[in-house]
């Protein structure tokens, strides 16, 4: 059973802390997440900045782009549009989709940045290339209406039909709708070809109209071997864009197995990844070096070199990965070029040396586009050159003017560096379990709750596949929270391209339904009025059902429109008392000081008995019943209105009718009175597959209280996950430890993370969980033996004890099944690896080596 599927949002999100304290960027970015939308916490503006800024950081393109949201609607810090469209910039020079349709807006409006059609075009068409529906409808009526681009009906065609493809169905209609505008201005002939091109559409090939179609493999035969072989790398290239990883894969493997260096490049990508293959760092390390080895891909020497720098998958060597960039470097490359920099500048890798270190920095400032990147080189170049004298300088700047590719040589000394090692541990608690030995059978997700649950377990550990796939199912059976996340989810671009429309429908899902967060998040969009149409009333309406649930931020938001009378009556009574209590239950920090201010400003302008009145109001106050607040109701007229034909980012949608619920359980067979125990544990287990919890949970009890192992360990995972009534930790712990005495090493797991995390009157325990850690990790679980690793890593429950850390996350790694556990391990060891000596790692490795578990696993 999971972890997190024993805990509330309060205790995931302290789950989530290790893992982004340790630098996950995914941990980071979730962290945020969970401040911006309330999510455990009261919403906090200034925590999810923080933590985006530490994803961001790491290069974290999503969560740059969430920084540039917060500025650009004001969001716990001032609303400023320059510094949104910084950063919507840097993210979208990374290719993050949503990023470039932000800054393509930018542009177009003139926010923050120089109005300009043609940026605008330029970005949205590179967000239209990554299938960004909003992206390319509004590059369609660029080119519609000639802004930025040479008007041209077929191209405006050919993109607002890609869009209505792109868009979800409903809404299909609207946006053909605005192409039938137009259509009526073309001939025959060139809706013919527009609808040929929106056809053979490939991202990233342009085809202007009256160009003539792709080379058919009948030409492409035609040509020499070394341009059939560009032209079919082109096309696998595209397969690949459009998302057939699988052929693909097939593609680049042919092609790579012919010594075609940028198609061994693009295998290496795929195993590395994980993308059409199974993940396979040793198969992607191999074509890293048959690509970089040939001298041509200076991509593949940038990923060699990064490897053996971070110690990521292969042993850390800072020799091997000077020699690698060097070659990078070579071949002017200014990533390459950057990277040999640093290493000569630090001694790491290579001997110390500011002169080499200043020319291989300014070479990358000269050579990177404008940028981040280019503003690094030239601060770290800038730094160097403090170091040398006005004649080295000049040396040096003559060499960077007469620097040519292929005319530098390097002393390849290796002088690894053992001091300063980063904190790069991906520490956190692995949670993915399954219900072993006889009791397989057993779901360990059932209820939409419990799916949600594990759907949120999924999120913190950074599988935002799994994620989305547990939250959407528990969403689409009716659970608020789900329905409420999946909306942060769409609005944020986390795990899926960005769309607010389908945030605004999971918004409005929830609401109905009384989630107070999904009501404010859902007020904030009707405030903001730039992704919706712009509703204030709307807006306090939502506010208020939020606010009667005592959420502060919605609180704040309710008066803050009182006290300026939007959307509601301009009433200063009110703004004090709803501002008052805000300031009451917000945490400390900029957004209750915000609160306080107001709250200030409103008593200023009441009387002295009107503000008492508004004090006893405070005074007395109690959360009300938003049950009895009207509800929203949604026709579709005015749905429909809702969808922009402008501004294709921005919809509401009506509630969408009754959730479905789970079907009923079919009924069960009849038990035999004299049945044996192996016959009644089949039964119950049976019951349980088909959740008949009524049928399955005497069975169960009567089995455990008679000594049964398996049935104690069944009663566990029922009271600690909640199925068939209210979760009882007490009653989960009592019988986990039952089974776990008698050796049942999935009881042992279990009981140990009921006393690492702590919930539901269990008092957390760090000893404790360590100790039936061990004996799970003795029998051979894996996941009890990363656990175990954890443990000793972070001094929790025992001494801080790299070389021990080590030691269980290697033996963690053999035993796990490939996938994010796995993964998590092997790197965890790595990392480890980094902190001990080296006579410290050979025992570990012997001891890793000689070591098995002492019992067959159940």
């Amino acid at each position: 059973m999971n972890a997190y599927n024993l805990h509330d949002f309060p205790r995931a999100l302290r789950l989530f802390l290790p893992l982004a304290e340790q630098g996950s960027v995914e941990a980071q970015r979730t962290v945020g997440i969970m401040y911006r939308n309330g999510m455990g916490v009261p919403a906090n503006f200034n925590e999810a900045l923080k933590w985006y800024r530490k994803a961001a950081d790491q290069g974290d393109a999503a969560a740059e782009n969430n920084i540039g949201s917060l500025y650009e609607s004001g969001s716990g810090v001032p609303q400023d549009h320059a510094e949104a469209a910084k950063w919507f910039r840097r993210a979208a020079e990374k290719g993050y989709g949503p990023a470039q349709y932000n800054l393509a807006l930018f542009y177009e409006e003139g926010r923050g940045v120089p109005k300009s059609a043609e940026d605008a075009v330029a970005w949205y068409r590179k967000a239209a290339d990554q299938r960004q529906a909003a992206a390319q409808a509004n590059l369609g009526l660029m080119y519609l209406n000639g802004e930025g681009v040479k008007q041209d009906y077929v191209l405006a065609y050919m993109w607002i039909t890609l869009a209505a493809t792109n868009f979800p169905e409903r809404y299909r209609d609207q946006v053909v709708a605005t192409r039938n505008t137009f259509v009526a201005k073309m001939t025959p002939a060139q809706v013919a070809e527009a609808q040929q091109l929106a056809r053979e559409w490939e991202p990233g090939v342009e085809r202007k109209p009256g160009a003539p179609k792709p080379d058919t493999e009948q030409q492409v035969a035609t040509r020499s071997v070394a341009e059939q072989n560009r032209l079919r790398f082109e096309r696998a290239t595209a397969t690949y864009n459009r998302g057939d990883l699988a052929t693909a894969q097939r593609e680049f493997s042919l092609l790579a197995e012919q010594n075609y260096g940028d198609a061994q490049f693009a295998l290496g990508n795929m195993y590395f990844n994980g993308q059409g293959v199974a993940l396979n760092y040793t198969e992607a390390i191999k074509w890293y070096r048959r690509a970089a080895e040939r001298g041509q891909v200076s991509a593949a020497q940038l990923a060699l070199g990064r490897l053996y720098e971070e110690g990521r998958r292969v042993p850390r060597d800072y020799g091997e990965a000077a020699q690698w960039y060097l070659q990078a470097a070579n071949h002017d490359d200014p990533t390459g070029q950057s990277a040999l920099g640093t290493l000569y500048r630090n001694g790491t890798g290579v001997p110390k040396d500011d002169f080499k270190a200043y020319v291989w920095l300014a070479l990358a400032a000269s050579r990177y586009p404008p940028g981040e990147a280019r503003d690094r080189a030239a601060r770290e170049r800038d730094q160097v050159a403090t170091l040398l004298a006005a004649g080295q300088i000049s040396e040096a700047d003559q060499q960077v003017r007469e620097w040519k590719p292929g005319s530098s040589n390097l002393d390849t000394a290796r002088q690894v560096a053992s001091t300063n090692l980063p904190e790069r541990m991906v520490i956190g608690r692995s949670s993915s379990q399954t219900i072993e030995a006889n009791v397989a059978t057993l779901p360990p997700r059932g209820t939409p709750q419990a799916r949600f649950d594990a759907g949120v377990e999924a999120f913190g550990r950074g599988d935002l596949d799994a994620a989305l796939r547990d939250i959407r199912s528990a969403a689409e059976d009716g659970l608020p929270a789900a329905q409420g996340q999946l909306g942060n989810f769409y609005r944020d671009g986390a795990g899926v391209p960005q769309d607010f429309v389908e945030a605004v429908k999971w918004y409005k899902r929830a609401a109905v339904q009384g989630n107070a967060a999904a009501q404010l998040s859902l007020g904030r969009l009707y405030e903001d009025g730039r992704r919706v149409r712009r509703d204030l009333d709307e807006a306090a309406r939502l506010y208020r059902l939020s606010a009667l649930q005592d959420n502060a931020a919605a609180q704040a938001a309710l008066g803050s429109l009182y006290l300026t009378g939007e959307g509601v009556k301009q009433n200063n009574a009110e703004a004090y008392l709803w501002l008052s209590l805000a300031a009451a239950r917000l945490p400390a920090g900029a957004e209750r000081d915000r609160a306080a201010t107001s709250r200030n400003s409103a008593a200023g302008k009441l009387a002295e008995p009107a503000r008492a009145e508004a004090d006893r109001k405070i005074a007395a106050w109690k959360p009300g019943d938003p049950a009895k607040e009207q509800q929203p109701a949604a026709s579709a007229q005015s749905a429909a209105r809702e969808v922009p034909v402008r501004r294709t980012d921005a919809a509401g949608v009506p509630p969408g009718g009754a959730p479905k619920t789970d079907t009923a359980p079919a009924a069960a067979s009849p038990l035999p009175p004299d049945a044996d125990t192996a016959t009644r544990f089949a039964y119950a287990t049976d019951a349980y597959r088909r959740r008949d919890i009524l049928n399955a949970l005497p069975q169960f009890t009567a089995l455990a209280q008679a000594g049964h192992v398996d049935s104690q360990f069944a009663l566990g995972m029922i009271y600690g996950g909640g199925q068939g009534g209210p979760r009882d930790f007490k009653q989960a712990e009592k019988w986990f430890r039952q089974a776990a005495e008698a050796g049942h090493q999935g009881a042992q797991l279990n009981l140990a993370m009921l006393y690492d995390a702590g919930s539901g009157g269990i008092q957390r325990n760090p000893a404790e969980a360590v100790k039936w850690y061990q004996l799970a990790a003795e029998q051979g679980n894996g996941l009890a033996l990363y656990n175990l690793g954890v443990s000793y890593a972070m001094g929790q429950g025992v001494s801080r004890d790299y070389a021990a850390a080590y030691r269980w996350f290697a033996i963690a790694a053999q035993r796990l099944r490939p996938g994010s556990d796995r993964a998590k391990a092997e790197h965890n060891r790595a990392e480890a690896a980094k902190r001990i000596t080296v006579e410290e790692l050979a025992e570990a490795d012997r001891q890793v080596q000689e070591w098995k578990p002492k019992t067959t696993a159940n």
